[in-house]
């Protein structure tokens, strides 16, 4: 069976349809006049496809794009001549300017203080709105030309090609800068609080951007031309608009709260009717105008600016200042600068005031002034002991202060609060009295400031201790006086409680190390070991006592001891190398009454007994005692130093009415001349106590003076206390502080030599400038070590045979073993 092959034949060309370019275009003209004229509704827009897709088929379609851009820009140049150029009133941005746009400051000024042209932006609306309208109808016609020819030559789509003659012919004509004039008259009285037609605004921001730039591709006219101008007009209206304030209202205040309106309601503003890609570019230029270039100013008024809030405490100011700061810095030097020089200068007041009040007591003890001002001075003036104090309490409250700022006023920034440290440990660091004022502080609350207070007020007043106690540069001179102050309130028990003691040593080891706090802690192990001792030691007393009565004759019969009436003593024996310089080596040599000499010599054979080789040094000028005094008219009991009780106990069985003079006194007790006139006139001279007489009587104790025991003395209380007569104030004076620094700087030595040997030992070979560094850096959390200093002792470590230089590198060091 044969098969068909089957044949494919080319399509016999219809001569019907042919239709040339010349007879189909009238229609499609006259069609596009009559979208124009907004009558299409009679319009077969099949009919109208088909002939512009017979025109495209017949190679025509240049040919038709062309022709519809001819008719298209003949119908805009006849809207703009009839109904847009009626509406300009020649407003320019420059009168020597033709071209697109202008970027001068001076024509933006005058544009945008120009009344705005809302009936032009009205009119080019309306001819805008109605020729996006034609042109999609005018696209739908032409959908197959779009699809065929304009893929293949690479222009653009009908309706874009549409936008680009608005553009040339409307866009770019005169009317352009009245336009953006207007605008920008409209953002203006909207900045002014005048109601401005904001959906105007929008519409018009919204054909500026469907329109092309050609000058920039890919960007629109808003973008390439009305941004510039809109940035710059922004700018200069908030530079007038600053600087007019601050000439009516020469007021930081008032400028930081308006400037954060003007920022939040620009924001606002370009959310509303400006496109999103401006936002950021407006906000830095409105930003740098009225923060980054006026704050600086602003905030160094001095009436009313940032150290006035910090004096009246206008929180609210200073956060409002930081978080409009955050918009344009996130290191905040200029806040930095201010809150670290009003740091200081507040710091430098206190010192002065403490300065001033430290001679001012200076001069009152002098008696410098005449008799009247003299009243006058003592009642004026302080203790060095309170200025001290005082000034601790002005600095912590004055750090609180700035604390409180930091926290609620710009949300503890790590930055801002370590610049305020460096300039607290500046001013404080300033005062060489800092160590010993911090300790006078802390002893004082330890003895009796705290107490009666809460556990949670005793602890915030120990962390402000600490916190004071990081700025300070050399702790081991606190070191010192620390361990001076606390032997004192444990020694004379005038601590209020072992466990806030310890709590507060806890809380310096947190801070520095054991090395720093192993001297305390063993102080207070002395202490703990003296008092079970005691026991230990009273017990076996009371037994010797009931072992005598039963080998005496008659039971209950007192022994020669108790007739004369036992002395009970009690003892604190201290490792010389735990407690301070000042204790050890304050040991003063006397007689003691037989009566205190006999239970002295008991109480150390029963020491040594327990503890064999150890060698027991006597302080009584530390001591207290407990006397009962018989006087003609009562009995008391007086609580005095030692040395004062064994100068009151030589008139006890004295019979001689002629009395004691100071030369005997000082040859029965051996007591330092200086010492005995210091007690004689506790006991003689002193207005409350004076259980001695003498004669003559005057505030000088002489050689010649002689003492008796005062059988009227009177007082209306059973129990009193008699205080050596010492200095009023615990603050060194000038030789005393030169004292403590020679001790401290010969202990530095020591530190000195220990971290050398340490890193040598670690590191066996040293370079010097590498040495001096890491010796710094490890002494830094207790003084501030010294580069000559350092080099002294490397000097010292090298005689010693410690180190050795290098043979062929002298500022290399070997350690030797």
């Amino acid at each position: 069976m044969m098969s068909r092959r089957a044949r494919i034949r080319a399509p016999r060309k219809n001569l019907t349809v042919d239709a040339d370019f010349e007879s189909s275009w009238p229609i499609l003209s006259a069609a596009i006049k009559e979208i124009h004229r907004k009558d299409a509704s009679r319009l077969s827009f099949e009919e109208l496809y088909r002939t512009a897709y017979t025109i495209v088929i017949r190679k025509n379609g240049k040919r038709l794009y062309e022709a519809v851009k001819a008719e298209v820009r003949a119908h805009l140049e006849s809207e703009l001549n009839t109904r847009l150029l009626p509406k300009y009133k020649g407003t320019k941005l420059n009168k020597a300017d033709d071209g697109k746009s202008a970027s001068s400051t001076s024509s933006t000024t005058t544009l945008a203080s120009t009344e705005p042209n809302i009936e032009l932006l009205t009119v080019t609306l309306g001819v805008w709105n109605d020729h996006c309208i034609c042109m999609r109808m005018i696209s739908d016609i032409l959908m197959y030309l779009d699809r065929v020819y304009s893929r293949e030559a690479d222009v653009p789509l009908i309706y874009d090609a549409g936008l680009s003659i608005f553009r040339d012919v409307v866009f770019n004509s005169v009317i352009e800068k009245e336009i953006y004039c207007a605008i920008l008259g409209l953002l203006r009285k909207d900045r002014e609080g005048i109601t401005a037609d904001r959906p105007i605004i929008k519409s018009v921001v919204s054909m500026l951007e469907y329109l092309p730039d050609t000058a920039l591709m890919g960007k629109s006219i808003y973008i390439g031309r009305f941004e510039p101008i809109l940035f710059e007009d922004t700018e200069k209206y908030y530079q007038d608009a600053a600087d007019n304030l601050l000439v009516a209202n020469h007021n930081a205040s008032i400028y930081i709260s308006r400037t954060n309106s003007w920022i939040k309601d620009e924001n606002q503003r370009c959310n509303m009717y400006l496109l999103p890609s401006s936002l950021s570019r407006l906000q830095l230029g409105v930003q740098r105008v009225l923060i980054t270039d006026r704050f600086p100013k602003v905030l160094a008024i001095p009436e009313n600016g940032f150290k006035h809030w910090i004096d009246t405490d206008q929180y609210q100011d200073i956060k409002t200042t930081y978080e409009l700061y955050q918009m344009v810095t996130s290191t905040f030097d200029v806040l930095k600068d201010i809150l670290q020089a009003a740091v200081i200068e507040r710091g430098m007041e206190i010192n002065q005031r403490s300065i001033a009040a430290l001679q001012a007591a200076k001069q009152a003890r002098s008696g410098g002034h005449n008799s009247t001002e003299k009243g006058k001075g003592k009642s004026d003036s302080q203790s060095p002991t309170a200025i001290a104090i005082q000034w601790v309490e002005m600095v912590l409250t004055l750090k609180e202060k700035f604390d409180k700022i930091i926290k609620e006023s710009l949300y503890q920034n790590s930055g801002i609060n370590q610049a305020v440290d460096n300039s607290f440990a500046e001013f404080i660091n300033k005062n060489n009295k800092v160590s010993e004022y911090l300790s006078l502080f802390i002893d004082d609350n330890l003895k009796k400031s705290l107490k009666g207070k809460t556990e949670m007020e005793i602890e915030d007043t120990l962390e402000k201790s600490i916190v004071l106690f990081r700025f300070i540069q050399d702790k081991d001179v606190f070191e010192n006086y620390y361990k001076a102050h606390l032997a004192k309130r444990l020694l004379n028990s005038k601590s209020l409680s072992d466990d806030i003691e310890r709590s507060m040593i806890a809380k310096l080891k947190m801070e520095i190390g054991t090395s720093f706090t192993s001297r305390l802690e063993g102080m207070f192990k002395d202490m703990k070991i003296s008092q079970e001792m005691m026991i230990e030691y009273k017990e076996e007393n009371e037994e010797d006592e009931t072992v005598k009565r039963a080998k005496s004759e008659t039971p209950g019969t007192p022994t020669p001891e108790t007739k004369k009436g036992r002395v009970d003593i009690s003892v604190n024996v201290l490792t010389s190398t735990f407690w301070p310089v000042s204790v050890v080596s304050s040991q003063v040599k006397c007689n003691y009454p037989d009566v205190i000499e006999q239970e002295r010599l008991r109480f150390e054979r029963f020491y040594l007994k327990r503890h064999t080789g150890r060698k027991l040094a006597w302080n009584s000028a530390l001591g207290t005692a407990d006397v009962k005094v018989r006087f003609a008219k009562r009995v008391h009991e007086i609580n005095m130093p030692t040395l004062a009780m064994i100068i009151l106990l030589q008139f006890t069985e004295m019979t001689d009415p002629v009395g004691l003079t100071f030369e005997q006194l000082y040859e029965a007790t051996n007591i330092s001349k200086p010492d005995l006139v210091r007690h004689l006139q506790s006991l003689a001279v002193a207005p409350r106590t004076r259980i001695l007489r003498k004669v003559p009587m005057s505030k000088d104790v002489k050689p010649s003076d002689k003492f008796f025991f005062n059988n009227k003395f009177e007082s209306s209380m059973t129990r009193f206390k008699v205080l050596a007569v010492s200095s009023s104030s615990k603050v060194e004076t000038d030789s005393e502080k030169k004292e403590t620094l020679a001790k401290v700087g010969q202990t530095r030595k020591y530190e000195v030599d220990a971290a050398i040997v340490r890193v040598m030992k670690t590191r066996k070979r040293m370079d010097h400038g590498m040495l001096v560094q890491d010796v710094i850096s490890q002494l830094k959390q207790r003084f501030k070590a010294d580069q000559a200093l350092i080099k002294s002792r490397i000097d010292n470590l090298l005689e010693r045979e410690y180190l050795e230089r290098d043979p062929d590198e002298r500022q290399i060091y070997n350690y030797l073993a």
